[in-house]
């Protein structure tokens, strides 16, 4: 962690993570044995300087397909990790690109991952949970080993 960093990291609390929507649609699958999950996610940083509130709408689609590939059901969650920013501090993008990417991401995760087992839960289908987050950043002159 770079020095900048550090002080950006130390000048952060984190105020709440909330639900902001979510979208669950069902498919035309026959069935509901397990198959593949394809998964993305987006995360997107606002920074209010002047309120001294950082925050990262970190958005997740989700499709859950069947053993025969077709898809049993969709779901789009979207929360918010809002951050209160203290003392004079002024981030840079590249701070908060990686905050978001790595330290926000993995206090978002664990919401996702009860959000997505109740919904699978309640829609009547086999339990899903989300696997362990892995963050990796590379080093430099070196790939990332995924």
């Amino acid at each position: 962690m770079s020095p900048s960093n550090a002080t950006f990291v130390d000048a952060l609390e984190l105020r709440a993570i909330v639900l902001d929507e979510c979208s669950v649609k069902r498919g035309d699958a026959d069935h509901d044995k397990p198959g593949e999950v394809a998964s993305t996610i987006t995360i997107e940083p606002t920074y209010d300087g002047n309120g001294k509130l950082l925050t990262y709408s970190i958005n997740a689609h989700h499709t859950f397909n069947n053993s025969e590939g077709q898809v049993v059901v969709n779901i789009d969650v979207s929360m918010a990790a809002l951050y209160d920013v203290h003392g004079e501090l002024e981030p840079s993008e590249e701070e908060i690109e990686s905050f978001g990417s790595t330290s926000a991401l993995v206090h978002v995760t664990p919401f996702f991952r009860e959000f997505l087992a109740t919904m699978t839960n309640r829609l009547g289908m086999p339990v899903f949970y989300l696997p362990m987050l892995k963050v990796r950043k590379a080093r430099a002159g070196k790939q990332d080993a995924k």
